[in-house]
């Protein structure tokens, strides 16, 4: 998996230059997703990507000369993580799958801007019994706060709810309904009114997962 971490190179010049448009600023996005709970399979992986919203553009010239891929934003894609128990403070048995898995953007946004960085987390599984399909086992997004400081998160995760017909495929085929475009799992950037219509379609609830963000802003 690809660990995209600057290992302390944040503090170089590239970074911490003010920006060279007027009347923008930097965001320094650093954190990680740490687990997720309560999806009872042996093995997940998680991918997430960043969406930008207008007039936000990722700083690739200091990503390039940190050692960095030129781009953050993602897909980035975590290795499989293997399921374990744990007792929680009320004493209920929960599964578990641990990732700690960094992630990081650093980018230049008008200081008035009005529509938010979002984070999209898919989770997958990998099929039982050799089959090996990927399974859809939840969706997430986090809008990432503009305001410097540190910020846990639990994020409910959820996924399209299968029919009859989806059901016994899965269960003698392997696999199960996903979204077409993992993007249609926050409000698009272009919705001014902060709503999106997801009419007809029906979701299931299927855990949560622990995020850590931290903010640097100038």
């Amino acid at each position: 998996a690809h660990s995209p971490h600057s290992q302390g190179k944040l503090g170089a010049s590239s970074f911490t230059d003010a920006p060279e448009a007027a009347g923008s600023m930097r965001l320094h996005v650093l954190g990680t997703i740490e687990s997720a709970f309560n999806i009872p399979q042996d093995s997940l992986f998680v991918r997430y990507r960043f969406m930008l919203p207008e007039g936000c553009t990722e700083d690739t010239q200091a990503n390039k000369r940190a050692g960095l891929p030129a781009s953050l934003a993602g897909p980035v894609t975590s290795q499989l993580a293997w399921a374990s128990r744990i007792r929680d403070e009320d004493f209920i048995m929960r599964t578990m799958h641990t990732f700690n898995l960094p992630l990081e953007l650093h980018t230049t946004l008008p200081i008035n801007s009005t529509t938010p960085i979002r984070l999209i987390m898919s989770f997958y599984s990998k099929g039982s019994g050799g089959d090996y399909f990927q399974t859809a086992e939840g969706y997430a997004q986090q809008t990432i706060p503009m305001f410097a400081g540190s910020y846990n998160f639990e994020v409910l995760l959820w996924r399209p709810k299968p029919t009859a017909y989806e059901y016994l495929k899965s269960v003698f085929i392997g696999g199960s309904p996903r979204l077409a475009d993992e993007e249609d799992v926050a409000i698009p950037a272009h919705v001014m009114d902060g709503c999106a219509s997801r009419a007809g379609l029906q979701t299931e609830s299927t855990g949560w997962v622990k995020l850590t963000v931290n903010i640097i802003s100038h």
